[in-house]
């Protein structure tokens, strides 16, 4: 679409079953026609010659941050001069076949930012209790019924100064650039929604997960998402 630019962070040490996922992603987002922007931080030599053959826009990364890396990937999307911005986790293909929708849903519906969820959970056992624990926090702490675990968002261009000026409270919840600051925006009056669609993950990510090393990223996720959420108490529900 002539009018949406998706954005990506990527960093791949070497050959594995992630940056495959995110290669496929890229195709998959070529081959739809959007126009992609890629912050990387020092990815094996073969993944950024496979992006570069495939014509996509590439910049190395300026801070070794995560969140900073969102931050310059928002601002390289931002001044392409598309309408409407889309942040995605590269190791997500099954993504890709929804933006049409969502992008259709958000113009419909006039929004300023757009959280899509998942109908149901796909992801590892494990992942899926983790998650849900963090879902049901978020919930009762914000009275939204919503998945704040998937990852995507999307929104309109001039909606970027929020995520660019946005200050975290916790130095590692690098996620917190695209879940909190969507909720603070809405406290402000925007019109922020969720929709939930269909997704899938894919196999050998499920397998990937079911793994220690695995489950103990997930506990830490688990203990710093409920953390950063609550050193915003504007987002309680009264």
């Amino acid at each position: 679409m002539n009018n949406v630019v998706v954005n990506l962070v990527t960093f791949y040490k070497s050959n594995n079953i992630r940056s495959n996922l995110a290669i496929e992603t890229i195709k998959l987002l070529k081959q739809n026609n959007f126009e992609i922007i890629i912050v990387d931080g020092g990815s094996y030599s073969e993944f950024i010659e496979t992006i570069t053959n495939l014509e996509i826009k590439i910049f190395i990364e300026t801070q070794k941050d995560l969140r900073e890396s969102k931050r310059e990937a928002y601002q390289k999307a931002y001044e392409t001069g598309k309408d409407i911005i889309i942040c995605m986790e590269p190791e997500k293909p099954d993504f890709v076949r929804s933006i049409l929708q969502l992008v259709k849903y958000l113009n419909n519906n006039s929004l300023d930012f757009l959280l899509p969820g998942r109908k149901q959970l796909t992801c590892s056992e494990f992942q899926k209790y983790t998650e849900s624990a963090i879902n049901r926090f978020y919930q009762d702490y914000t009275g939204l019924n919503w998945d704040f675990c998937f990852g995507p968002l999307i929104w309109r261009r001039d909606q970027t100064p929020y995520l660019l000026n946005f200050e975290s409270k916790v130095e590692k919840a690098y996620w917190d650039i695209h879940t909190i600051e969507p909720l603070l925006a809405r406290k402000e009056g925007k019109r922020v929604e969720q929709v939930k669609i269909d997704f899938t993950y894919d196999p050998t990510i499920i397998t990937e997960e079911s793994s220690i090393p695995f489950y103990q990223k997930r506990i830490s996720q688990l203990q710093l998402m409920t953390e950063t959420l609550t050193k915003y108490p504007e987002l309680k529900v009264n």
